[in-house]
């Protein structure tokens, strides 16, 4: 690419590739950064680089951007462990997992064979109880649930989508892009075809030839 991408407040950046060969190595690439291998693209923040694996989320089917897996809910759950053993609700808590093995205790001892069982713990009645994200009917706000979930657990910096556009209307992608620049969470979309360009828009052809056109800058906006 002949200029960096460039992140800025109250606007979203568009990558539009028509070169199907191109498209496919430029993702494959992306998807292989992402997983902790070696590719040629560098993510920079106030001119420190980033690691891709770290910061980046690439989500090439938004039906599987998934904020209940194992990692988000891992960590959903220690910061609930800590509001549950802060100095406000310790006692309460550590009485009701008194109560709960005391009853489990007496159902145990009921049995005529001799059990065991574990000191009950907060995070494993988390788990019992199937804490988890609440997920919307709307993919739109189920990006924008993945957008702010990602980024308070994983800190993720950046998300790039390809072809969204293809599952979402012009207003929900409005609502995504008010949503992304009203939280400063930098987002990019990269498609395969031009259509007309949208509010908050700054975007780049790179053409069959691969020749890369700027288109004009994002209009103005009530985003900053």
């Amino acid at each position: 690419m002949d200029e960096p991408i460039e992140f800025k407040d109250g606007s979203i950046n568009v990558l539009i590739i028509e070169n199907p060969s191109f498209m496919t190595k430029m993702i494959g690439e992306i998807w292989g950064q992402s997983n902790n291998e070696e590719g040629g693209f560098e993510l920079f923040e106030n001119e420190k680089s980033l690691t891709f694996t770290n910061n980046v989320e690439l989500i090439v089917n938004p039906f599987s951007a998934d904020v209940n897996e194992r990692d988000l809910l891992t960590k959903l759950y220690a910061e609930m462990k800590k509001d549950a053993l802060d100095e406000e609700l310790f006692m309460s808590t550590n009485t009701f997992l008194s109560e709960i093995e005391k009853n489990v205790r007496e159902i145990m001892e009921r049995q005529k064979l001799l059990l065991e069982s574990e000191t009950p713990d907060v995070v494993g009645l988390f788990k019992l109880l199937g804490v988890h994200f609440s997920v919307s009917n709307s993919l739109v706000e189920r990006m924008c649930d993945y957008i702010d979930i990602c980024s308070e657990y994983r800190k993720t910096k950046l998300f790039i989508f390809v072809n969204l556009k293809s599952f979402l209307t012009e207003s929900e992608i409005i609502q995504l892009y008010i949503h992304s620049t009203y939280l400063k969470k930098p987002i990019l979309l990269i498609e395969n075809r031009q259509l007309p360009r949208l509010d908050y828009e700054i975007m780049r052809v790179i053409d069959l030839n691969l020749c890369e056109i700027p288109i004009s800058d994002a209009k103005d906006n009530d985003i900053y």
